[in-house]
C-alpha cells in the first residue's frame, strides 16, 4: 500500500507540477516566380520543462482548396530527433501533413531533452503550387485516425516508462486560416540604362488587398531575406483590391559599373495585423562596364536611308549636345541636347529635319559637344 501511494504521489508530481508541452505552427515564408507559390510553414514545441521526450506526433490539414491544387509537399525534417534514436514517420496524403517521432528505445536511452522556456523547430513542410483563378485556404489542426494523432510522450525516470506530456495547441495564425493570393504577377523584367540605372518593370494581373510594393536588392540571389537591401524610399501604392491589370516602375539609379544584381518585390497587405510577406523574384539584372574616355562612333548603315545610328561616349558627366548640319553648315537637327551622366548611348537620326520633314539626300555632318570636348562626323543619306 506503501509503494503504490508513493507511485501515485511521484505520478500526481510529475504531472501537476510542470506544464504540458505545447505545439504550434507558424509560416516561415511565402514566395512567388512568375504565378508559381512556395509556402513553407513549420511546426514548433514549447515547455517549462526539459522533458525528455518519447513520441512527438501530430497532423493539420491544408484545406480543401490548396489540396485540390495539388502542391508539391516535401517535408523538412530539421533533425531536432536525431535518426538514431528516433524512428520517424512523416508526410504528406490528400491534404493531411503528418508527423511522428518515436524513440527505437524502451528502456528512456537516446531521448532528446526538449530546452525549456523557448519554441522550438521540429519540422518544416513546403508547398509548392500554381494557383487557378486565385486561392483561398484554411490550415486547421486535424485528428484524421489514417495518421498520427497528437500526442507527446516525456519520459518518467521514477516509473521507468513514457507518459503523456499532450499540452495544447496553439490557434493557428491569420496568415495561414486565409491564405488569398495578395497579387497574381503577370511579369517582372529589367534592364541596365546609363542615365537611369536599373530599371524594373512589373504587371500584375489582378490585386487582393494590396497597399503596395517595396523592391529589395541583393548580390546574392541565396541570400536570407533579411539580408537583402530595401532601395525603394517609400512603399510603391498597390490598387487594394483590383481584377484589372495594372502596371509598375521602379528605378535603381545607385548602381556599380559591370555587376549583377538580384531584385525582388515585396507586396505589402492592407490588413492590420496580416505579417504574411510575398515576395516575387528574384530577378538578375547586369550593368554595363565603365566609360573609358570620350569618344564618337561613326553612324551605321553608311550610306543610310531613311536611318541612322552611332554611338557616343562620355566618361564623366557632362551637357552634352549633338546636332547634324549640311555641306552649307546650316543646322537640321538637333538630336540630343541635356545632362547626360557617364556612360555609352545610342543615339538614332531618321533622316528628318526640325520641322519633321524628310531631309534631302546629300552628305550631312553631326556633332557632339560634351562639356569643353568636342568631335564630327560625316555621313550620307541616300535617296
Amino acid at each position: 500500500m506503501k509503494k503504490l501511494l508513493t507511485v501515485l504521489f511521484v505520478m500526481l508530481f510529475a504531472v501537476t507540477s510542470y506544464s504540458a508541452v505545447n505545439t504550434r505552427m507558424v509560416k516561415i515564408s511565402e514566395t512567388s516566380v512568375m504565378g508559381t507559390i512556395t509556402t513553407i510553414v513549420e511546426i514548433q514545441a514549447y515547455a517549462s520543462y526539459k522533458y525528455s521526450v518519447y513520441l512527438f506526433s501530430g497532423q493539420f490539414y491544408v484545406g480543401d482548396v490548396m489540396r485540390d491544387h495539388t502542391p508539391v509537399v516535401t517535408p523538412i525534417d530539421l533533425d531536432y530527433f536525431s535518426d538514431v534514436d528516433y524512428s520517424k514517420s512523416i508526410g504528406y496524403s490528400n491534404g493531411y501533413c503528418y508527423y511522428e517521432f518515436i524513440a527505437v528505445n524502451d528502456d528512456g536511452s537516446g531521448l532528446k531533452q526538449l530546452t525549456r522556456s523557448v519554441w522550438l523547430p521540429i519540422i518544416r513542410f513546403q508547398y509548392v503550387y500554381t494557383p487557378n483563378g486565385g486561392l483561398s485556404t484554411t490550415f486547421s489542426w486535424s485528428e484524421n485516425g489514417s495518421f498520427p494523432l497528437w500526442e507527446v510522450d516525456a519520459w518518467n525516470t521514477n516509473l521507468g516508462e513514457p507518459y503523456i506530456q499532450t499540452g495544447t495547441r496553439a490557434s493557428i495564425p491569420a496568415d495561414l486560416t486565409d491564405m488569398s493570393l495578395p497579387v497574381q504577377m503577370q511579369s517582372f523584367i529589367g534592364e541596365y540604362a546609363y542615365d537611369a540605372g536599373v530599371k524594373l518593370n512589373w504587371t500584375t494581373q489582378s490585386e487582393t488587398n494590396s497597399a503596395g510594393f517595396h523592391i529589395l536588392r541583393s548580390e546574392n540571389p541565396d541570400a536570407e531575406i533579411g539580408s537583402w537591401t530595401r532601395v525603394t524610399g517609400a512603399m510603391i501604392p498597390g490598387q487594394g483590391n483590383s481584377s484589372s491589370a495594372m502596371e509598375y516602375a521602379f528605378n535603381d539609379p545607385n548602381v556599380g559599373w559591370d555587376k549583377t544584381y538580384y531584385y525582388q518585390i515585396h507586396e505589402i497587405s492592407t490588413v492590420f495585423g496580416d505579417t504574411s510577406k510575398s515576395y516575387y523574384g528574384p530577378l538578375a539584372v547586369t550593368t554595363k562596364p565603365a566609360p573609358k574616355g570620350f569618344r564618337l562612333s561613326q553612324n551605321y548603315p553608311n550610306p543610310f536611308n531613311p536611318t541612322t545610328q552611332f554611338e557616343y561616349e562620355i566618361r564623366d558627366a557632362a551637357q552634352v549636345k549633338i546636332t547634324v548640319f549640311n555641306l552649307l553648315g546650316k543646322e537640321v537637327a538637333t538630336l540630343v541636347n541635356g545632362h547626360r551622366p557617364a556612360g555609352i548611348y545610342t543615339v538614332s537620326w531618321d533622316g528628318s529635319d526640325a520641322t519633321g520633314r524628310q531631309a534631302a539626300s546629300g552628305i550631312y555632318f553631326y556633332r557632339i559637344q560634351a562639356g569643353d570636348r568636342t568631335d564630327i562626323r560625316k555621313m550620307t543619306k541616300m535617296k
